[in-house]
């Protein structure tokens, strides 16, 4: 009896991918969905081929590796021009500061502590209110009073403002 040889059935030949193609872009932040489309086939083919080419694979993070480069690079220019929002946000993730103030209030129960704030802002306000009097700056209200503390007019509108020669 004759034997019978078979003959392995093997797929279509894998698309050729350009290294220096994928580099560039992995450098625009391509996602390997993205390139995978690109090539036309699945992500999880790219993901095999990343993994089987080395060559390819160190394209591929070179390319990221650059790609976040230029965009630091890009953030860095922006706060030395001086862009605010820039150097807040570079700020606050890089050098790890904060916007947030804290208070710390030590040896104070909250009574104590309610009561020192209440004494800060009425000396607040009666500085302002001591500022404004010297500007000659008062708040005229409806009943003819004058004042800076009661924005209420009790009739048709705040009130206005008037200056005191």
């Amino acid at each position: 009896m004759a034997s019978k040889t078979f003959q392995a059935i093997t797929g279509p030949k894998p698309k050729a991918i350009d290294p220096e193609h994928v580099k560039f872009m992995a450098m625009f932040m391509c996602t390997p969905e993205e390139i995978a489309m690109f090539y036309e086939f699945s992500e999880r083919q790219l993901y095999r081929r990343l993994a089987k080419d080395p060559e390819l694979r160190d394209a591929f993070h070179r390319g990221r590796a650059m790609g976040r480069r230029l965009l630091k690079k890009a953030q860095w220019d922006l706060a030395m021009a001086g862009d605010a929002g820039m150097l807040r946000w570079l700020g606050q993730n890089i050098l790890g500061q904060s916007s947030r103030v804290t208070a710390v209030a030590e040896d104070l129960n909250p009574g104590k502590l309610d009561d020192a704030l209440d004494v800060e802002f009425t000396e607040i306000f009666e500085e302002i209110d001591a500022e404004i009097k010297e500007e000659g700056l008062l708040l005229e209200h409806s009943d003819g009073a004058t004042g800076t503390g009661d924005h209420s007019s009790g009739g048709t509108g705040p009130g206005n403002i008037v200056f005191e020669d």
